[in-house]
Formats: structure tokens, C-alpha cells, sequence
């Protein structure tokens, strides 16, 4: 057994090292197999839009039990699932392409040489020092510039504050009217979105999740109204190319998009974050 136990001891380490880089892939594996269980802010940001109309779809969710996983998203329309599809690709191709990476860094290993490989010791040390520097912010400055420059009272705590208004961006999930319920509690209301600098705004704060606004059409299909009563300006309006399309002719409330400048209309009995305005008070 001695002459075998460095070869064991190896082996146990090499599989030690795949379960580990299993485990570093766990959401997207979770993703794939499960794509109705997992909460849409656990999913990458440019696949948060597609998974949401997928869990909302009943027809998908119903070949979701009955197809294999492989046939299940090959059936799935490249229009509406292009993200998710292209997703599901990659996964597919990952259990196949151990052996081909393994042998295609062998070739490189054996062929390579000065000429071909430029990166030295030194370059890997400047990489690491940059991603290990840690920035230490004059805290004391910022905070007197800011208390010397502000003209409103300070927002409710946990609200951000913009000029003279405040906003709030929701930690929970609910539907549209839910949310707006929750924000007239707190003497606001979704927020309407007045100019393309308050959209930046909006932006910073929802790039990486799904938020409703002020924004709907559920009284006239077509007439998208603010929470009180104005109808949307076209100059001022920031829709995602294609939107809005009424998928199904159901979709009347309008969200912010993950990673995009721009907005989507929805299923108002989606329940995902939202954003929440008011005034600030003067001094």
C-alpha cells in the first residue's frame, strides 16, 4: 500500500479541489436546475428580467416537471429567454470540457516559453498589491463639507437624500400595490421620475435588482399615468428597446431593469423591491 499512498493521497486532493470548485459555482448550478425556487436577486444581474417572466409563466413551469432539464430549455423561446438559454449552454458545456481544458493546458504547458509568456513574477506582485490596497476615506472631512453644504433636514433614517427630496429603496419584495401601500405609510409615494439626472439617481442606487416605480397603465392600456394622476412625457421617458410590450396583455406596472438605465413593464402582481419618494423638510 506504501508504494500507492502519494498516488491516493493525490487523487483525494484533486477531488477535494473539484467539490471545492463546485462549491464556488453553487448559485449557478442551483440556477440551472431549479431556475422556480431560486429568488431572482440571488441571480446574476442580466438574467434577473428573464428568470422573473419565466417563474411567472405556467406553461414553462409546468414542462419545468415534466421535461429533462435539457429538453426543458431547449424548448424555451430564444425572444423571450436569450439570457437564460445562452446561460443554460454554458452550463451544459461545463461537465464536458474538464478533459479538454486539462489537455488543452498541457499543450500550453509544454510549448510554452519566453517569447509566448511575458507575465513575470513582478507583474503578479503589482496585481495582488492592487487588489489587497485598502482605501481609507477621510470620514471627518466628508461628513463636515456635507453638514456645511446641506440646506434640507436630514432624511428619515435608512433613506437616501438628493437635493430636497428623499427616497427610500425597499429591502422586500412585494407587488405593486402592496408597495405603494407601504410607502403612503410612510407619507410618500412610489416615486415619480421627473428628469434624466433623477434617473441616473434612481439607477445608482437599483442597478442590481428589479424596483418598481410610480408608473402605470392599468386604467387605460396604452396610458402610462404617474402615481398622481400625470401622464408620462415622452422626452422623459426611459423604456428598455421593446418596451413597453404588454406581454400576455397583463403587464400594467413598470419596474427598473439590473444593470440597465432603463425601465420594463411587468405583471403588477410580481413581488420584487421598490422605490418610495417624498420631500424633504427645509430648515
Amino acid at each position: 500500500m506504501r508504494r500507492y499512498a502519494a498516488d491516493i493521497s493525490s487523487l483525494a486532493e484533486e477531488f477535494q479541489q473539484r467539490f471545492r470548485d463546485f462549491a464556488a459555482i453553487e448559485k449557478e448550478i442551483t440556477l440551472f436546475s431549479s431556475p422556480f425556487s431560486l429568488d431572482p436577486d440571488d441571480a446574476p444581474d442580466h438574467l434577473q428580467l428573464e428568470l422573473i417572466e419565466l417563474q411567472c409563466d405556467a406553461k414553462c413551469r409546468s414542462r419545468h416537471q415534466q421535461l429533462p432539464l435539457v429538453n426543458f430549455y431547449r424548448q424555451l423561446d430564444k425572444g423571450r429567454f436569450q439570457e437564460i438559454r445562452t446561460f443554460a449552454k454554458k452550463m451544459l458545456s461545463l461537465f464536458g470540457s474538464t478533459y479538454l481544458c486539462e489537455k488543452t493546458f498541457s499543450v500550453m504547458n509544454i510549448n510554452k516559453n519566453r517569447l509566448r509568456t511575458r507575465l513575470s513574477d513582478s507583474h503578479l506582485r503589482y496585481i495582488l498589491r492592487i487588489k489587497t490596497t485598502v482605501f481609507e476615506p477621510d470620514l471627518a472631512y466628508l461628513l463636515q463639507s456635507r453638514s456645511q453644504k446641506r440646506v434640507c433636514r436630514p432624511c428619515p433614517e435608512g433613506w437616501e437624500q438628493r437635493n430636497s427630496t428623499c427616497y427610500y429603496f425597499s429591502t422586500e419584495r412585494k407587488s405593486w400595490n402592496d408597495s405603494r401601500s407601504e410607502c403612503l405609510k410612510q407619507e410618500a409615494d412610489l416615486v415619480i421620475i421627473e428628469s434624466e439626472e433623477e434617473q441616473d439617481f434612481i439607477f445608482k442606487h437599483t442597478r442590481e435588482g428589479v424596483y418598481w416605480i410610480g408608473l402605470s397603465d392599468s386604467e387605460t392600456e396604452g396610458t402610462w399615468l404617474w402615481v398622481d394622476g400625470t401622464p408620462l412625457q415622452k422626452d422623459k421617458a426611459f423604456w428598455k428597446r421593446g418596451e413597453p410590450n404588454d406581454y400576455n396583455g397583463s403587464e400594467d406596472c413598470a419596474f427598473t431593469v439590473p444593470g440597465q438605465n432603463k425601465w420594463n413593464d411587468g405583471h403588477c402582481n410580481v413581488h420584487v423591491k421598490s422605490v418610495c419618494k417624498t420631500d424633504a423638510l427645509l430648515l
